[in-house]
């Protein structure tokens, strides 16, 4: 005996959902629990099923559709031409009661969205993702039908006048209504046999061939991947899921649903995901596609505004080495909502959680002084690093020192330097360039050379650092006039950034740098 997958709703759908291009009465609607919009998917899952002969059979209540093609030839005035309009035979009698009969040309061709609309599965997706809706809709507006009987016959009157929208009382019973609703449960999907293709009072049904292909059964046995609603009901309203069974073909790339519907799984790698995207406002064309670029950036927004405990898993997939699509995100999607104080606790507190007291997040670059100064690190891609930074959590650049972060360390003075900054700071006074400050303290450093450069001298916070290579004792034994010319000219620098408090290459280090040069050379002429 033949075999139909029935695909079934409570209500009766009206007839033009099933013809009439873009006819929608959900469009511009705020139930999140709403799958459609464009008020198309009908009509491309009608014109996919005939492509691929397996015509379906609708039943509107007591209003039989049988769909099928009827060629019509055209001339264009240059050649002669061949479509294939869909038609829609009627049986029965429709919701009014009125017997129908005879055949209706649509003014939809069989090849319509033949581009995109390629695989009989994502009709089948269509057709359930209707029923869904319908079923949501028909119990609520029963709801609101029954809300209305405790109350008195003007409020009933009133509230149907301006519509149950913009009563605020009806609004709100509604809005509590939809927490805890799973009127999707009303959907019925499954294969019947041939004598059970028949109209049920008070319902629409889609029945559908199974094909020798075994595509209808396929999608079937997979139901519950293609929509949460049946296999993780659960999950619903969550954004991001718990990695399950849930790819084709045994791959663990990400899977994306809209509102508990199957989207899409990630090409453009064979990276698996720690998790599974359900974004409610994901944007998808009409052709219900959307690229893995701008999933994977809705992804990043939808991880940046997570929970700590499915955060925190992600810090840990950095502390295992493993690699993870979730690893590739990038800024523009993790820096969503980067002010949001709450969710930077939220951050901070998923870190802690697996990092404990004492540790930073670094790129595996950035975070070898961390390590040697007894930092925990986790090691992440430069995005992550810069996305928690801006989020309070503790980088090498937050819990080290500048002279940690510049390898510097820090020793006391040695006479020679001493001896250098004092020569510098005679000149100073003698040409009473000081500027006001006193003379400056002196410490000495020691620092690795860093890529065949070296730092011979720094001035901070009031005192003058010299490197040690530079500062020896010469001047204990023999006096100031042993000091190299390179010692002298840094301990200059240094005590020039002290008096002018500016920067190298700045107009007023070199205004200082000059007069002093002047004064110099005026006393060696004799100017007065």
């Amino acid at each position: 005996m033949k075999q139909f997958l029935m695909i079934q709703n409570p209500g009766i759908a009206m007839e033009e959902a099933f013809y009439l291009q873009g006819a929608s009465t959900k469009r511009g609607g705020d139930n999140a629990a709403v799958i459609g919009k464009y008020g198309t998917g009908n009509k491309h899952g009608v014109a996919v099923l005939l492509r691929a002969e397996l015509p379906p059979t609708v039943f509107a209540g007591n209003l039989r559709m049988e769909f099928g093609v009827q060629p019509l030839q055209a001339n264009d005035g240059l050649r002669d031409h061949t479509f294939n309009p869909i038609i829609v035979k009627f049986g029965g009698k429709d919701r009014k009661g009125v017997s129908r009969s005879g055949i209706k040309e649509t003014t939809m061709t069989v090849e319509h969205g033949s581009d995109d609309w390629l695989t009989v599965d994502l009709a089948l997706r269509e057709f359930v993702s209707n029923s869904i809706d319908r079923a949501v809709e028909q119990a609520e507006v029963e709801f609101i039908a029954i809300y209305l009987k405790g109350k008195s016959a003007e409020f009933g009157q009133e509230a149907t006048r301006r519509g149950t929208d913009a009563s605020n009382e009806v609004r709100e019973a509604v809005l509590n209504y939809r927490k805890t609703a799973k009127d999707y449960a009303n959907v019925v999907v499954e294969i019947v046999g041939e004598n059970q293709v028949r109209a049920k009072a008070g319902v629409t049904r889609v029945f559908v061939p199974l094909d020798d292909d075994g595509q209808v059964q396929k999608f079937y046995d997979n139901l519950g991947k293609w929509f949460l609603h049946f296999s993780e009901p659960h999950l619903l309203t969550a954004t991001i899921l718990p990695k399950a069974d849930r790819n084709f073909d045994g791959r663990q790339t990400a899977v994306i649903y809209r509102r508990g519907v199957r989207v899409r799984e990630f090409l453009a790698s064979d990276t698996p995901s720690l998790y599974d995207y359900n974004l409610e406002n994901l944007k998808l064309d009409e052709s219900r596609k959307v690229d893995d670029w701008y999933v994977q950036y809705e992804a990043a927004k939808a991880f940046a505004a997570a929970d700590a405990v499915t955060i925190a898993r992600l810090w840990q997939s950095f502390l295992d080495s493993g690699k993870y699509w979730e690893h590739t995100f990038q800024s523009y999607g993790l820096e969503d909502g980067i002010r949001d104080e709450a969710q930077k606790a939220v951050w901070s507190k998923a870190f802690e959680l697996v990092a404990g007291e004492g540790a930073v997040i670094s790129t595996p670059e950035g975070g070898e002084l961390a390590a040697r100064k007894g930092y925990k690190v986790v090691h992440a891609p430069e995005v992550f690093v810069q996305a928690a930074e801006k989020r309070g959590l503790p980088t090498p650049a937050k819990v080290l020192s500048e002279d940690q972060r510049l390898g510097r360390e820090v020793l006391d003075s040695t006479p020679d330097a001493e001896a250098a900054v004092e020569f510098a700071w005679a000149l100073v006074e003698k040409y009473k360039v000081a500027n006001g400050r006193k003379k400056p303290l002196v410490k000495t450093f020691r620092k690795v050379m860093d890529g065949g450069s070296q730092t011979l001298g720094y001035y901070k916070d009031g005192t003058v650092f010299i490197n040690q290579d530079i500062a020896g004792q010469g001047s204990f034994t023999i006096g100031w006039h042993a000091l190299t010319q390179q010692l002298l000219v840094t301990a200059l620098e240094e005590v020039a950034h002290h008096v002018t408090g500016a920067t190298d290459n700045s107009r007023d280090f070199q205004d200082f740098m000059l007069n002093l040069i002047v004064y110099m050379a005026k006393e060696s002429a004799g100017v007065a």
